[in-house]
Formats: structure tokens, C-alpha cells, sequence
């Protein structure tokens, strides 16, 4: 589906700046103390400061384990703060996201889109709607087995 936006819709996206991470900053910059993230399921109220530490700290972790601009990570996550600092944390480290869907739920599904998408890594909740999703990884890479998760 396509659709043309308005003049001023596009004038507006001409001004935004050049990156997720970018905008973020630009957030901190402008209301440092403002609430940017709620999680209301999980009685979480971040600031932009306090998500801009969130996301940093995940995408220093993500330059840590030695991915590389451009590296497809898969995310297996439900609605969550998680799920979002997740994204803009993997965005703020150059990576490309392969969102998986949560009620994903066979192996060989997850082994499908995980080929086919390319990923080199995986976030994944542990448990999700009574399903061990552990299990399910550490059958699909047994080498996993002995990592602590």
C-alpha cells in the first residue's frame, strides 16, 4: 500500500534528523526529564535520559559481542519496555531488526525466519505464554546449551 503524504507531513520529515539514534539525542537535548517510555504492565516510567542510558548500555552490549553494522539480529519478544529499548538499541548499533512475531511458537518456524532473514543473534523472552522458548532455541542450536541465559 502506498500513500502520498500531505505537503506538510513532508515538509516535517525533511526537518527530522538522520537517525533513530540521532532523534533520540535530540529528545534527551530538548526534555531531558520528560516521560518517554510507559510501561504500564509492567509499572515502568523512563525519561528520555533514563531510556537513552537504557539504550546505550544495550547497544554497547550489542558492539560487545562483536556485531557489526549491518548484522541481522532477530527479536523474539513480547509487547514490552524490552521489546522497544531492544529495537532502539539494535537501531542506535547500525543493526538490522528481524521482528519476530511472540505467538511465533514452532521450531521450525523460528529455524525459517531465523535462516531466512540471515540473523547472527537472537533476543529472545525465556518463557513467553507458557511456552520455554529456551528450550525451543537450545534445541534448534544445542551448542547453546551450556550458555547461561
Amino acid at each position: 500500500m502506498f500513500a502520498r503524504l500531505p505537503l506538510s507531513q513532508r515538509a516535517l520529515a525533511r526537518r527530522s534528523v538522520s537517525t533513530i539514534g540521532a532523534s533520540l539525542d535530540q529528545a534527551v537535548a530538548r526534555l531531558p526529564h520528560k516521560e518517554a517510555l510507559r510501561g504500564v504492565t509492567q509499572d515502568v516510567r523512563w525519561s528520555f535520559q533514563e531510556l537513552r542510558a537504557k539504550v546505550d548500555e544495550l547497544a554497547n552490549g550489542f558492539l560487545d559481542l562483536k556485531f557489526q553494522v549491518g548484522d541481522v539480529v532477530a527479536l523474539w519478544l513480547p509487547n514490552s519496555v524490552e521489546n522497544v529499548v531492544t529495537q532502539l538499541a539494535a537501531a542506535r548499533a547500525g543493526l538490522t531488526l528481524a521482528v519476530i512475531a511472540p505467538e511465533v511458537a514452532e521450531m521450525e518456524e523460528l529455524a525459517f525466519i531465523l535462516q531466512d532473514s540471515g540473523a547472527s543473534g537472537l533476543v529472545f523472552e525465556p518463557k513467553q505464554a507458557g511456552r520455554n522458548q529456551t528450550h525451543i532455541v537450545q534445541t534448534l542450536f544445542p551448542e547453546l546449551s551450556t550458555c547461561k541465559m
